[in-house]
C-alpha cells in the first residue's frame, strides 16, 4: 500500500510469466509503467462483492459493482437444493422407473442435479425417491445428521418454473428448468424475483457473456455459488428488451429440445430421424446438429447486444 488519501493497494499479475521471481524485480523497480501492475484503492474493493480484488476489471466494467443495486436485489433468486444423503439409493434414471410412478404427488419426481456445461437447455434425466413427500430420504438424514433441514433444503421452491445451472462445471451456463422439478445443491436454480419477470428472460439475461464473465472472474475452481450470481450489478432494462431476450432464450430451447427427441438416451427421446440408409440418417444428423449451433449462436448474439448496450460496456 502507499500512505496518502486514496491509501491504494497495489496488485501485481505474475501469471503470465514463468520466472516469477525476476519479473516480481522487474516491476518492482517501475511500478508506475508496467503494464502488469494495477492501483486500486481500498475504498473500491470494499464496495465490490466480498470485498474480492477484481484488479483488472476495465474501468467502464469496475463502475457497474460500485453501483447500489444488484441482480438479486431486483430480478433473481438464487437457491440451493436439497442432499438425499445417498443418492445411490434414492436417485434414478427416468428410464428406470415407470412413467405413471413420476411426478408431483407420486413415488419419483424430476430431479436437477448439475452436470456438463450446457447453456439454454440439457437433458434432466433423473428423478429422486419423493414419495409420501421424501419421508424416507427425510428420516436417513435425521439418522445421519439429527435433522431434516438438509433434505428439504430450498423446499418452498420445488417445482417451480425458473432456470439451474451447475455448482461446478468447466463455465458457467444457465438452462430452463420446467415446472414439476425437485432441486439439489449440486443443480442450483435461478427463479425471477418479479412477478412480471419471465424465467425465460433470467435463463437468457444470465448466459449473456458480460454476466459470464463477471462470474467467473469471481468463481474459485470453477465453482459457481449462487452469492456470486446474486451479487451481480444491475441496470433497469425496457420492457421491450426483456421479451427480445425471452424469445431468443425460447427460441434457442425449441430447437435444442427439438434436437433431444432424436438422441437415444435423452428423457425426451422420441426416434431418430427414419431415411432411405444409415448414412443420410448420419447426415441428417449432422445438417440438423449445424443448423441447432447456428440457431443458438443466433440467440446469444441477440442477447449479448442487448445487455451490453443496457450495461453501456
Amino acid at each position: 500500500t502507499r500512505d496518502g488519501p486514496d491509501d491504494r493497494v497495489i496488485v501485481i499479475d505474475r501469471k503470465p510469466y514463468s520466472d516469477k521471481a525476476n519479473q516480481l524485480a522487474s516491476i518492482a523497480s517501475r511500478l508506475d509503467s508496467s503494464a502488469d501492475c494495477y492501483f486500486m484503492s481500498r475504498a473500491t474493493i470494499e464496495r465490490l462483492p466480498k470485498s474480492k480484488i477484481l484488479y483488472n476489471l476495465p474501468s467502464n466494467t469496475l463502475r457497474l459493482f460500485l453501483k447500489n443495486e444488484t441482480l438479486g436485489d431486483a430480478t433473481i433468486m438464487a437457491k440451493v437444493g436439497m442432499k438425499t444423503a445417498n443418492d445411490f439409493r434414492f436417485v434414478r434414471l427416468r428410464s428406470e422407473v415407470k412413467s405413471v410412478d413420476i411426478g408431483r404427488g407420486r413415488p419419483w419426481v424430476p430431479f436437477a442435479k448439475g452436470g456438463g456445461y450446457s447453456v439454454f437447455y440439457s437433458d434432466l434425466p433423473l428423478v429422486v425417491n419423493w414419495g409420501s413427500d421424501g419421508a424416507e430420504i427425510c428420516e436417513i438424514n435425521r439418522q445421519s445428521n439429527g435433522q431434516t433441514a438438509q433434505a428439504r433444503q430450498g423446499y418452498t421452491y420445488y417445482y417451480l418454473s425458473g432456470g439451474t445451472y451447475s455448482y461446478r462445471a468447466k463455465d458457467f451456463g444457465v438452462r430452463v428448468l420446467p415446472e414439476g422439478f425437485i432441486f439439489s445443491g449440486k443443480g442450483i436454480v435461478v427463479f425471477p424475483a418479479a412477478p412480471d419477470c419471465d424465467p425465460g428472460f433470467v435463463v437468457g439475461m444470465l448466459n449473456a457473456r458480460l454476466f459470464k464473465a463477471l462470474i467467473n472472474l469471481q468463481a474459485n475452481a470453477k465453482q459457481y455459488d449462487k452469492g456470486i450470481v446474486e451479487s451481480l450489478p444491475f441496470v433497469a432494462m425496457p420492457r421491450d428488451q426483456q421479451a427480445s431476450i425471452r424469445d431468443s432464450t425460447l427460441t434457442a430451447v425449441k430447437a435444442l429440445r427439438l434436437q433431444s427427441q432424436r438422441i437415444e438416451g435423452n428423457s425426451l427421446f422420441v426416434c431418430p430421424e427414419i431415411k432411405e440408409s444409415l448414412s443420410e440418417m448420419v447426415q441428417c444428423a449432422i445438417i440438423r446438429s449445424y443448423a441447432v449451433k447456428e440457431i443458438t449462436a443466433a440467440s446469444l448474439a441477440e442477447i449479448n447486444r442487448i445487455v451490453d448496450s443496457t450495461y453501456q460496456v
